[in-house]
């Protein structure tokens, strides 16, 4: 796109009409090979300009050559209106320039934790604090002129390009990873129909056995959520 507002380069952003929640992300890209220029590859839980409460998760906040920068940032909706925001540099010690060829970059997101990684690497986890409860966000990828992404060459910057091969989205079932609240409902429909069930001979009644398996059950499903 042509510049706009007489600024020397205009950013562009794409992003998922989906949201998504809990899963493994993944993308295959290369960084334009620029400084100054950030590649990113980010969810956030708002459109651009949202207010309230929301949260973002930067996989890479990507910087020529090959800097990764990670990031956690949330409004918790809280009356003090406290921001948290924890980013964190990684430089790839396998490779020395990102622009160069194709790179993967992973996010495992379950309930437990956050976990980064780039060619299989891990390169940052955290604890699953902030986000437990905040499972939906759009997936991004931007390119723009930051000041945090070093001095801008115009020379350098001028037609360089941040290409993406792939991004892929699992939405993941393993008990680390699964998404309870469907579960959560089906077990408290589960109780309440054993609670209330008539017990007794007459058609239409539920045989007292079939009453007690159905509470065992119940309350093995409780058990195994609490503890996952």
């Amino acid at each position: 796109a042509p510049p706009v507002n007489g600024q020397d380069w205009t950013a562009g952003s794409v992003h998922s009409n989906a949201k998504l929640g809990y899963g493994y992300y993944e993308a295959r890209y290369k960084y334009a090979a620029a400084a100054g220029l950030n590649n990113s590859f980010w969810i956030y839980s708002q459109h651009a300009g949202g207010s309230g409460p929301h949260y973002e998760i930067d996989m890479n906040e990507g910087h020529y050559p090959r800097t990764i920068m990670s990031g956690f940032h949330w409004n918790d909706g809280n009356d003090d209106g406290t921001y948290y925001t924890f980013s964190e540099n990684f430089r790839a010690p396998h490779v020395d320039n990102l622009a160069d060829e194709y790179h993967i970059y992973e996010m495992d997101w379950n309930r437990e934790s956050i976990n980064l990684y780039l060619d299989g690497i891990l390169y940052r986890s955290i604890d699953n604090v902030g986000f437990a409860e905040k499972k939906e966000a759009r997936l991004w990828f931007s390119e723009a002129v930051l000041a945090w992404a070093g001095e801008a060459d115009k020379n350098q910057v001028d037609g360089s390009v941040m290409e993406v091969d792939y991004v892929r989205y699992y939405q993941t079932d393993g008990e680390n990873f699964a998404d309870t609240e469907n579960l959560e409902n089906m077990i408290a429909k589960a109780e309440n129909e054993a609670n209330s069930a008539i017990i007794g001979s007459d058609l239409g009644n539920y045989p007292k056995a079939a009453v007690e398996t159905l509470k065992s059950a119940v309350n093995t499903a409780k058990e195994t959520l609490g503890s996952s």
